[in-house]
């Protein structure tokens, strides 16, 4: 039975407004927030959200001011003595070479053959002896 529908009582249901049942608005903020939009966030993220961020001794509300995920557009970083060469141009310059005929591009099966009893074995030893 209903606690706050009696029976046989014409008094309509007793509505309670937030923070309800939670202790103050902060957490019924929060919890509304995990439970909205289509991809919930799971219990413990948000237990990891508040233990880790909302509760460390340096954590300061205005912090936050103006933050966006989005963040800026990427800015560029020097990395000192990194040297960079692209892929295309080693891939390419690979193919060109001489001993590139003898470069496995299609994956085989490599078996190994007893000498004793002729049982066979598959040896996984390189990329292109596996089936991917």
């Amino acid at each position: 039975m209903c606690p706050n529908a009696a029976e046989g009582s014409d008094s309509p249901p007793q509505v309670y407004a937030p923070p309800y049942p939670f202790a103050n608005m902060m957490i019924y903020q929060l919890i509304s927030w995990m439970n909205s939009g289509s991809s919930q966030v799971s219990e413990s993220k948000v237990v990891s959200l508040v233990k880790d961020i909302m509760l460390a001794k340096d954590f300061d509300p205005e912090h936050l001011q103006g933050f966006s995920a989005k963040g800026d557009s990427p800015r560029p970083y020097t990395i000192p003595r990194f040297h960079y060469c692209p892929l295309v141009d080693v891939i390419r310059g690979a193919f060109r070479d001489a001993q590139a005929a003898a470069f496995h591009l299609m994956p085989f099966k490599h078996l190994w053959k007893s000498p004793l009893d002729g049982h066979k074995e598959r040896i996984y030893d390189e990329l292109y002896t596996s089936d991917v």
